[in-house]
């Protein structure tokens, strides 16, 4: 996934928080938390590209995990259960949820490790092929970024029909 993650993170937070009563300011601290945690597994790009030097696939490293992430999203859990139901307990919600859900849209393309520590193999719904150059456009002509652009879209709308029409 290259451009659906953050608007994939905005639709989950919002569907989330639709019927919720918060402020809008509130609604906005969920958002944000919401909307980093739909990012939150590719920040590990910094130390692949600035320590890592391109040596192994930044989805090989435990941010990529899915373990951990259902770990913060079981803790996330437990302590909106224990706190209620503030704006904390629900941005840390959306945060492990958006990033568990990161690794959902990965796997449509890139290879996920879901079963590790148990075993190191990935898992992918698709095979992208390296036919072209740049190697961006093998991302770009496979059939998994229209599911990108229909992702987009719906941000695209949802977000219009929050700001224009109401």
């Amino acid at each position: 996934m290259f451009i659906a993650h953050l608007p994939a993170g905005y639709l989950v937070t919002k569907f989330v928080c639709r019927n919720l009563r918060m402020s809008a300011e509130v609604k906005n601290k969920v958002m944000a938390s919401g909307l980093l945690g739909a990012i939150a597994p590719d920040l590990d790009l910094f130390y692949w590209s600035l320590v890592d030097r391109y040596r192994d696939h930044h989805h090989s490293y435990w941010s990529h995990y899915p373990v951990a992430w259902l770990l913060l999203l079981l803790t996330s859990h437990i302590l909106f259960r224990v706190h209620g139901k503030g704006y904390r307990s629900y941005g840390l919600l959306l945060f492990s949820l958006n990033g568990f859900f990161h690794l959902i849209l990965d796997s449509m393309a890139g290879e996920i490790r879901w079963l590790m520590p148990f075993e190191n193999s990935g898992y992918s719904l698709a095979m992208i092929l390296p036919d072209y150059s740049p190697w961006f456009l093998n991302f770009i002509l496979h059939w998994t970024f229209l599911v990108e652009i229909s992702i987009v879209a719906l941000c695209c709308l949802s977000l219009y029909r929050s700001i224009i029409v109401r």
